[in-house]
């Protein structure tokens, strides 16, 4: 009986060293949540960058990739073996007709390696600009450089503030019709300003410019056409 009772409490610890939780892991946790009505939001797709620091040309450097599901909590983890050379994080939420509602300057956190790590990431009913960009037939090589600015504040116009964002798209010859969606945080972002260039090559090669400030609509798509 005494052999028994010692197998029985051998076998017991060893099912109680099995569920502790691994000290050498590092958790990224928190919950994705719609910044306007504080619900939380299911199956949306998170993209989660570590890495060792901030690169000179942006981003991390050595960055490594994961990426999970938040469930119907809304909530989401991450479980990641510890690495002490691993210093910063970010996380990236992706969900149809959602955007990221956080500050766009948000380049990531400080990782605590071998701890917990929380953060909830705020997400919004996204308001869209399309550029539906169309070639005009030609012999010439043309060039089109788009520049998108804007502010992180509904209260600021990117023509009369400094633009805290700018997305720059350059499109070839080469390349056919196209159409280019982004999607804002109409509480942050209300307009844009759109400026593009038409460069020709050759002998007779110019450069045209034009600027447009397009107002979006909360909650809705706007279009814009260019030809080019």
């Amino acid at each position: 009986m005494l052999k028994l009772n010692k197998l029985y409490l051998l076998a017991f610890s060893t099912l109680l060293t099995a569920c502790e939780p691994d000290d050498t892991a590092t958790e990224i946790s928190g919950k994705v949540i719609d910044i306007e009505t504080n619900a939380p939001v299911v199956d949306a797709k998170l993209n989660l960058t570590v890495g060792e620091g901030f690169a000179l040309g942006g981003g991390f450097s050595n960055p490594v990739k994961h990426t999970t599901t938040s469930g119907a909590a809304g909530n989401y983890t991450f479980i990641i073996p510890e690495n002490k050379d691993q210093k910063v994080y970010l996380v990236i939420p992706e969900k149809a007709n959602y955007v990221d509602a956080r500050e766009p300057n948000n380049v990531g956190a400080v990782l605590k390696s071998g701890e917990r790590n929380q953060q909830d990431i705020y997400v919004a009913q996204g308001s869209y600009l399309s550029l539906n960009i169309s070639k005009t037939p030609s012999d010439k090589e043309k060039t089109l450089k788009l520049s998108l600015s804007y502010t992180s504040s509904s209260d600021a116009s990117p023509i009369f503030g400094v633009p805290s964002n700018r997305d720059l798209i350059t499109i070839n010859t080469l390349a056919s019709d196209s159409t280019i969606t982004r999607g804002y945080y109409f509480k942050q972002t209300s307009k844009i300003n759109l400026d593009w260039e038409i460069i020709t090559t050759g002998v007779d090669g110019k450069t045209e410019t034009f600027s447009e400030t397009i107002d979006l609509k909360e909650h809705a798509t706007v279009n814009f056409e260019i030809n080019y």
